[in-house]
């Protein structure tokens, strides 16, 4: 975004996120113009899942990519995994539904547990989007361990569009905010 003041003939650019010009409080400008992309994108909140809080990764390597994480194999067999954990309300959530994409030999476990960290329930081996009903009501905490392939070193996966929402119909993708609405004060999201 760019802000552009004008007094009389004299053009004073400004550009940032937090603009200030020194030595105009005192004058009057004719005209004041903003530029750019002012519009915020519009979320709902419903994505519970952030590529950002990472548990924990087990022989491979992690990168963030589009609106997923791409990961790469770095030994010749055995597991390769990335794990994030968060914390369930059963009050709030009963089901849920985990939506994305895949490119490569991969799959998701998904583990619900309780506060001694034993589960609760368990869905192991999972290829394309599922539903998860029937949560037990001690649950609170839930786990997601993305595996890669591990055929050999260097083999990847991408698991794009990875969104995990309440409910057990799958809704269109949005990027995670923070579990609210967006745009929010309290949270910066894309312009």
């Amino acid at each position: 975004m760019s802000i552009r003041f004008f007094k009389k003939y004299t053009d004073l650019p400004g550009q940032g996120t937090d603009i200030i010009l020194k030595g105009t409080s005192k004058n009057r400008f004719k005209k004041f113009e903003v530029g750019g992309n002012t519009e915020q994108a519009q979320y709902e909140g419903k994505n519970l899942y952030n590529r950002d809080e990472v548990s924990s990764t087990w022989q491979l390597t992690k990168e963030n990519y589009n609106n997923g994480i791409k990961l790469t194999s770095t030994v010749n067999s055995g597991v390769c995994y990335v794990s994030y954990k968060f914390p369930f309300n059963y009050d709030e959530i009963k089901n849920v539904y985990l939506n994305f994409t895949k490119t490569g030999n991969g799959f998701v476990n998904i583990y619900f547990r309780d506060e001694n960290n034993n589960d609760t329930k368990a869905l192991p081996n999972r290829q394309n989007p599922f539903e998860v009903t029937n949560i037990p009501k001690n649950t609170t905490q839930v786990a997601l361990l993305f595996y890669g392939s591990t055929a050999s070193i260097g083999d990847v996966t991408i698991f794009d569009n990875i969104q995990l929402e309440l409910g057990t119909t799958p809704t269109s993708y949005e990027p995670y905010c923070g579990g609210i609405e967006a745009p929010n004060p309290r949270l910066r999201v894309p312009y």
